[in-house]
């Protein structure tokens, strides 16, 4: 499932990559590799964030982009508030001889549930780019104290002074109604929300003041690289009331592989035959690759409604630190279900 950057410059394949300009140094990792392995694609598509946050790795990307491309004119930019020329675009590619490689690393959760969600409806191969930072905020070492405290409730009760350094970032949010997935709410049904516990408190704590729900499935994310595991505990501490509430209903999941989440989600939707009996409300925002599980459970699933917060105000250097590995992960498995379904029909 994940192979090395090198193996997409060995592709026979037609492929547009997708680049964006986001403000982690992360972001245009995936980028700059392209350009080193002298890699060729027919098309660039650069998905531009506004913001003085944003212009240095702009100003990066889009050189490494214009250099990618053959011709000027294969090299485009769009704006993330209106992807519209996507859906527009993908209709002019051949399904059987192109790809689409996406670099999902800097795009926000609502930007890859849309974009992944206009390649499928457009039947076409894709790829993905997903570059790991070297450091995640919260930092150990900024999180140490709490860590050290064996009575996580006590630990929970210090985080006013833990959010007054900043050390985590909180904020309002937008909640945002992903129109690709809109699902289905029939009257009268209670409401099940299935969504990923987060750092950033205030996205889940708007979705849950927003929306009603009669039964919540919370799931906690397990860091896969050894010198991450501490953000197990670290988490469990941040959402200790959460989780404390909803003891009957937490279940733990890899961060990095997402075909993991994907196949938990189907198994429990198949086996509590969930679908008949509540409107459910998926709201992803765990990691990058547990959002791409949720969105392809949601694509097998439609009545299954898909949610996701923003916070308003940003924290640029609250973020991550540097990065480490990148990794190509193919999405054929899905473009065979596509294949194997459009033949039964």
């Amino acid at each position: 499932m994940y192979q090395r950057l090198e193996n997409i410059s060995q592709s026979s394949e037609s492929i547009t990559l997708i680049l964006n300009n986001g403000y982690e140094k992360r972001a245009i990792r995936g980028a700059q590799l392209a350009f080193k392995l002298g890699f060729k694609p027919k098309h660039v598509i650069l998905l531009k964030y506004q913001g003085e946050e944003n212009k240095t790795n702009y100003a990066k990307v889009v050189k490494i982009g214009k250099a990618l491309v053959s011709e000027p004119s294969h090299y485009h930019e769009i704006e993330t508030k209106d992807i519209s020329f996507l859906n527009d675009f993908f209709a002019t590619l051949n399904q059987n001889t192109n790809r689409i490689v996406c670099d999902i690393t800097g795009l926000s959760r609502s930007l890859i549930l849309r974009v992944l969600s206009q390649v499928y409806k457009r039947k076409l191969k894709l790829s993905l780019i997903y570059t790991e930072a070297k450091e995640y905020y919260p930092r150990k070492k900024d999180f140490r104290s709490f860590l050290k405290l064996e009575d996580i409730s006590e630990a929970f009760d210090k985080l006013t002074e833990y959010e007054e350094a900043e050390i985590m970032y909180s904020s309002n949010c937008d909640i945002e109604e992903i129109s690709e997935l809109p699902g289905r709410i029939f009257p009268n049904h209670p409401v099940m929300l299935l969504a990923f516990l987060t750092f950033k408190r205030s996205r889940l704590s708007s979705i849950l003041t927003q929306f009603e729900t009669n039964t919540r499935i919370l799931i906690k994310t397990i860091p896969v690289r050894a010198d991450l595991k501490w953000r197990e505990k670290a988490l469990e501490i941040i959402n200790f009331d959460l989780i404390d509430e909803n003891r009957n209903g937490i279940v733990s999941l890899p961060t990095l592989y997402w075909e993991k989440t994907y196949e938990f989600l189907m198994k429990l939707y198949a086996e509590n035959h969930i679908g008949y009996r509540f409107n459910v409300l998926l709201a992803p925002l765990g990691g990058k690759m547990q959002t791409v599980g949720a969105w392809y459970f949601a694509i097998k699933n439609p009545d299954v409604k898909v949610i996701t917060s923003t916070p308003r105000k940003h924290f640029p250097n609250k973020y991550s630190i540097g990065y480490t590995d990148t990794h190509l992960i193919s999405m054929d498995s899905v473009y065979s279900e596509i294949v194997s379904e459009a033949q039964s029909d």
